[in-house]
């Protein structure tokens, strides 16, 4: 059992992604695994059942990154100008499998809507000139750069943290994703006052991290639905996205943990060794709003268990963050 004390709950929600897609990966690698979390409703860190050592798991995932298929996670070939997933679905660019179904479902068309309306995965935290392919594309570009620095960077996600704090230099700057509270930005205009700051300055997400959190993304897919579609693992809040995420403490396969992520808004403090944390997400792909982005993970408890712990935010606190 490899205890990986870089995926804890400091960095939730980013860190239960990237244990969620590290046994994704392996799967398609066709190494058996198991995923469990230590303390897994109280402070969680991901520990992983599998016949090998560390150093060989590190070159699993530098092999992954270089062999990887771009062009069936919805990326264009040629290495153009990348579209948006609404523009991909509407020019029938987008292959069908796992991580397509998971990025966008259609809607009926309203009104005077001439065709149907498409709402996208929550997982897409970017607006404006960003795009979410685009910056998913740009992680595997720079993991692509230098096989040692990439090794290194995985070392550092399954051994210490998902972020890259302050005064770290393994990467400068990398795509903003919103999937650690860390990444809050208020506006398009505070953002741009925050892209001056020299990278190194600020807390990052490790590409790494990034990758394998995309890697879980087939996990999430949208459910069928006549109203508008919600992924698996989600729940709707106010009209807020609110994400949940299982911790199991014994070892689960890839399948028992897709049936996790689909029951886990139902499982909240029903199961002694099971742990669900839930991270709201904030902010929407609106000009005039916060950039969208999931806030400090907590644990569904059963009503009067008391204050729970949860994700320190690290970075740019919006009004209510701890």
């Amino acid at each position: 059992m490899l205890r990986l004390s870089g995926l804890h709950l400091d960095g939730f929600p980013l860190a239960a992604l990237a244990a969620y897609g590290l046994l994704r990966v392996l799967e398609e690698r066709g190494i058996e695994a198991g995923l469990a979390f230590e303390a897994p409703r109280a402070r969680p860190v991901a520990l992983l059942d599998v016949r090998m050592r560390e150093r060989d798991l590190l070159d699993h995932l530098v092999a992954h990154v270089f062999s990887l298929d771009l062009g069936a996670r919805g990326v264009p070939a040629g290495g153009g100008k990348i579209p948006s997933l609404s523009t991909l679905w509407k020019e029938e660019k987008l292959p069908r499998n796992p991580f397509t179904q998971a990025y966008l479902a259609p809607l009926p068309p309203r009104g005077r809507s001439k065709g149907p309306r498409l709402v996208t995965t929550p997982f897409d935290t970017t607006k404006g000139q960003q795009g979410f392919l685009k910056a998913l594309a740009t992680v595997v570009k720079q993991l692509r750069e230098d096989r040692d620095r990439t090794r290194e960077a995985f070392r550092k996600v399954l051994c210490e943290d998902v972020r890259l704090l302050p005064g770290d230099r393994l990467f400068g700057e990398v795509p903003r994703l919103g999937w650690h509270p860390s990444q809050f930005r208020r506006t398009a205009d505070q953002a741009r006052i925050a892209n001056k700051e020299r990278p190194i300055e600020t807390i990052r997400l490790n590409p790494a991290a990034l990758l394998l959190a995309w890697e879980a993304i087939p996990y999430f897919p949208f459910v069928p639905s006549a109203r508008e579609p919600l992924p698996l693992g989600f729940a709707r809040e106010g009209g807020r996205y609110r994400l949940f995420l299982p911790t199991p403490g014994t070892p689960v396969g890839p399948r028992m943990l897709r049936a996790l992520v689909a029951l886990a808004p139902g499982l909240g403090g029903r199961t002694p060794d099971l742990g669900v944390w839930t991270s709201l997400r904030i902010g929407s792909k609106s000009s005039k709003d916060d950039y969208p982005c999931f806030l400090e993970a907590e644990p569904v408890v059963p009503l009067g268990a008391g204050r729970p712990p949860r994700t320190p935010s690290g970075g740019r606190n919006p009004e209510g963050f701890a």
